[in-house]
């Protein structure tokens, strides 16, 4: 898939569709209002029960939480410019010691 990171591809090899996997969502700069409000709407109607979908518009980003069955889905649509999955450091590496 040519819009998602090598980060989800490995995700998408090695574990199972239903595992759930927290996206940003990188919009195409041009992608009209309301085809951006449509796919957000779209997530969270499909993805309700799974967290939160939120718009940042000042970055031209979604991020969700999604089954990875969804990713090829997403990265299809053509207000989107790029997926790629959310990494957080464990709050140990972050604190003094």
């Amino acid at each position: 898939m040519d819009k998602v990171s090598r980060k989800v591809n490995s995700l998408l090899a090695s574990q199972s569709e239903g595992e759930e996997i927290r996206l940003q969502i990188l919009l195409q700069r041009e992608a009209d209002p309301k085809a951006v409000r449509a796919l957000a709407t779209d997530l969270e109607e499909y993805f309700h029960e799974s967290g939160d979908v939120r718009f940042i518009p000042a970055a031209g980003m979604l991020m969700c939480t999604v089954p990875l069955a969804s990713v090829e889905e997403i990265s299809r649509r053509p207000e989107v410019q790029w997926v790629d999955t959310v990494s957080r450091a464990p709050l140990e590496s972050l604190l003094d010691g």
